[in-house]
């Protein structure tokens, strides 16, 4: 969401973030303000009145049932909504969701905007088009790796391929200490996530989790291998794959090591054929087009 507020005067934007990691560093900001289940409703209410909000922009893993209604029907603003899910709701003036599925278009929302052309990049991806691949395997499990992906991926694959260098990007929620590990010598550890994007460009193959970074895998015409930590990351994942710009091995425990072993290990480098990337990182724009018209 940060990435589409910079095209906005951001002085004029407010966050409302319930999160149980609020030192983290990515929280400063004069204009983020914590909340949490309990008192969810009432800090929505002070801060709506205080800042005179027009809109309430919501960008939610789930939505609960009736959430979105309740918030309607409780402060009468345009509510925008972005999902990862199908949970769409009637309430909002505005639903996105950026995946690639089989959109399906329910006759009872209006104004919903779905699939990989309302994918949202920083604009800093754009720096590294085209960059000269290098002889390194990119890892990245997400911000958190909640089913301990990175830990399994050293001992199923990275310590059986000693020939093979690779670059592991650990996120600041990462909460692991690989120190009380013992690392094979063909691993390095990033953390500096300014490097995610220079990384992942040259890398000549990458093995993430299904999430945004998947899309910007493919935007940066890596090719790339997913597991997904859940069934909805299955759904992007293998949608992906029928459009022929990732290889999908699995999800959670029902992931496919051993044939992920012998990809990689018989891997061989070529670019992905421009005709198949169709995402044009022009998201950011169609999506405030949209928000200017409601």
């Amino acid at each position: 969401m940060s990435h589409l507020t910079e095209k906005i005067n951001r002085n004029n934007i407010f966050f409302l973030v319930n999160t149980d990691d609020s030192d983290n560093t990515i929280f400063k900001n004069s204009n983020i303000i914590f909340t949490n289940n309990k008192n969810e409703q009432s800090n929505f209410e002070s801060l709506i009145e205080s800042k005179k909000i027009k809109y309430i922009v919501l960008d939610m893993l789930r939505y609960k049932d009736k959430y979105i209604e309740n918030l309607k029907n409780k402060f009468n603003k345009s509510i925008i909504s972005f999902h990862e899910y199908e949970d769409y709701s009637s309430y909002s003036d505005l639903s996105f969701n950026c995946n690639m599925f089989d959109r399906k278009n329910p006759k009872h929302i209006k104004n919903l905007h779905q699939g990989e052309k309302y994918i949202i990049f920083n604009d800093k991806i754009e720096d590294f088009k085209n960059k000269k691949k290098k002889d390194y395997i990119f890892v990245n499990f997400g911000g958190s790796d909640p089913s301990n992906f990175t830990l399994k991926f050293i001992k199923e694959i990275i310590t059986n391929l000693p020939d093979q260098k690779f670059i592991i990007h650990l996120s600041s929620f990462y909460f692991f200490n690989l120190n009380k590990v013992k690392l094979p010598k063909n691993i390095k550890i990033n953390t500096d996530g300014d490097l995610i994007f220079k990384l992942l460009s040259n890398s000549k193959l990458a093995i993430l989790a299904g999430g945004n970074i998947m899309y910007e895998a493919i935007y940066l015409k890596t090719p790339t291998f997913v597991i997904a930590h859940n069934k909805h990351q299955e759904t992007f994942s293998r949608n992906a794959e029928q459009k022929k710009l990732v290889q999908f091995f699995g999800t959670g425990k029902n992931i496919n090591f051993k044939k992920l072993l012998l990809s990689i290990q018989y891997f061989k480098y070529q670019i992905l054929d421009k005709n198949k990337i169709f995402i044009d990182n022009k998201g950011k724009k169609r999506i405030l087009n949209a928000i200017r018209r409601i």
